[in-house]
C-alpha cells in the first residue's frame, strides 16, 4: 500500500517551513519541518526537512520546492541517497501551502 495524505507548510520569517501532516496510515496528525538550504525566497528552493513518523521514528530528507505557476507549485522529497520518497503538488493559499502527496512513483498526474 503507498502513503497518501496531505499536509501545510507556512514559511517562517527566516525562510524555512513549519508544518503538519496526515496519511492513511494514521488518524493523527505529525509534525514536519524544514531548513532552507539555499539563498532563495519564498516557498521555491531547497530544504533539509525532518518529521516524526509513526510517533516513533524521525526521518530527515531533502526536499526540493518548484514554481510551476504564480500559486502551484511540486515538491520532490528524496532520502539522503538522492532516492525519490514522496513527490507532491501543492497550492498557496495566503500564508501556508496546502498539497496533496504521494509515494515512489505514484503521483499527481499533470493537466
Amino acid at each position: 500500500m503507498s502513503v497518501r495524505g496531505s499536509f501545510y507548510f507556512r514559511i517562517t520569517s527566516a525562510g524555512n517551513l513549519i508544518g503538519e501532516y496526515f496519511n492513511n496510515y494514521g488518524n493523527i496528525c505529525l509534525s514536519e519541518s524544514a531548513n532552507r538550504t539555499d539563498s532563495g525566497s519564498g516557498f521555491a528552493g531547497t530544504y533539509m526537512t525532518s518529521w516524526i513518523e509513526r510517533q516513533n521514528s524521525a526521518l530527515i530528507s531533502r526536499l526540493t520546492i518548484e514554481s510551476i505557476s504564480e500559486n502551484m507549485f511540486t515538491l520532490v522529497w528524496a532520502d539522503l541517497n538522492n532516492e525519490i520518497i514522496f513527490r507532491g503538488k501543492a497550492s498557496l493559499l495566503e500564508e501556508n501551502i496546502i498539497y496533496g502527496y504521494y509515494s515512489g512513483r505514484q503521483f499527481i498526474q499533470e493537466h
